[in-house]
């Protein structure tokens, strides 16, 4: 779908974490061993699923999970708050020389800047910030009890990391920008239940800790609920996995779903990485959740055998063990 071929690790990881030379290094030896690239193609839009089956006997779905969660408070619709996978690849863009239209460009420099996670895009959102000149005092703040994971950045960089923190609401300057954010400490505790013999961690204000922060930019990388429904897995008629769920649903099920709910979800597979449907596989993001590149690699080619094996009956491809990959 895109103008180059490599995914998340063209588009989404920065270069200070992976040069794209050795991307496009395996590109091109990809190609010389055979392998066909087609870019700016939208299946089930520019090439109909039903072509696809006919043309093909076995399909690979390796579309990621690009359903980003969304933060439900007053003010997320805000001119300056934007989802971390609209400006990670836009960043790259630049990087790899690529002219971004001024009405579209997300505006950095000197910015009072709040990323929402703490993860690895947050991360990489934070190491981007510092190379396009944000004011250095960046705030990263985190939901759950967990320590934001680091990054490389510049040494004159005071991010202010902290765990913990709810964000509340997203106030106007009077003009539809971010003016600032507004948030509150929050403590986990287990709260026991019938239904977990460990309880379930339940989260609790902490009483007069709200506080406020100036921002005219926020960026949200609070993860990822699964890959894009609409298009070609609804098209396609697999059956998707709910997390909570004693059962699989349908893509129209599951669109229906997420109008009211904000529900993690893969696509459903066997053992050899196969839907639902007869020929059609699935590996990487799509197929276990958003994770890491480790992860996707490993099951692009055990899906691969896979595929070797459906389509001639046997195969001679290796197959590493899950317990020996080492992440």
């Amino acid at each position: 779908k895109d103008d180059r071929i490599g995914g998340l690790l063209v588009y989404g990881i920065p270069d200070f974490k992976l040069e794209k030379n050795v991307v496009s290094r395996r590109v091109e030896q990809l190609r010389a061993e055979g392998v066909e690239f087609r870019t700016g193609v939208n299946v089930g839009v520019d090439y109909s699923v039903e072509e696809l089956r006919v043309s093909f006997d076995a399909i690979l779905l390796a579309t990621g999970a690009q359903h980003a969660r969304k933060l439900l408070v007053d003010g997320s619709e805000l001119e300056g708050v934007h989802y971390a996978m609209d400006y990670l690849p836009q960043r790259n863009r630049e990087v790899a020389g690529d002219s971004i239209p001024p009405a579209q460009k997300i505006e950095t420099a000197r910015k009072k800047a709040v990323i929402l996670g703490g993860g690895f895009t947050a991360a990489d959102c934070l190491g981007n910030l510092n190379r396009q000149g944000a004011d250095p005092h960046i705030h990263q703040f985190e939901l759950v009890n967990m320590v934001p994971r680091p990054t490389p950045v510049h040494q004159e960089a005071e991010p202010d990391c902290r765990a913990n923190i709810l964000t509340e609401s997203i106030s106007n300057d009077g003009h539809g920008r971010v003016k600032a954010l507004q948030a509150v400490n929050v403590e986990w505790k287990v709260e026991k239940s019938e239904s977990s013999a460990g309880g379930r961690m339940t989260m609790q204000r902490v009483p007069d800790s709200e506080f406020t922060v100036p921002a005219d930019l926020i960026l949200l990388a609070m993860g990822f609920l699964g890959p894009k429904v609409e298009g070609l897995l609804e098209d396609l008629g697999v059956e998707l996995n709910v997390r909570g769920a004693d059962k699989t649903s349908s893509p129209q099920q599951l669109i229906k779903m997420l109008k009211n709910a904000q529900p993690m979800f893969d696509v459903f597979a066997d053992e050899n990485f196969m839907t639902s449907e007869d020929g059609v596989f699935v590996a990487g993001d799509a197929n276990r959740g958003a994770s890491i590149v480790v992860w996707a690699i490993w099951e692009g080619r055990e899906a691969a055998r896979c595929i070797d094996k459906y389509l001639m009956g046997r195969t001679s491809l290796p197959t590493t063990p899950q317990a020996e990959v080492l992440v």
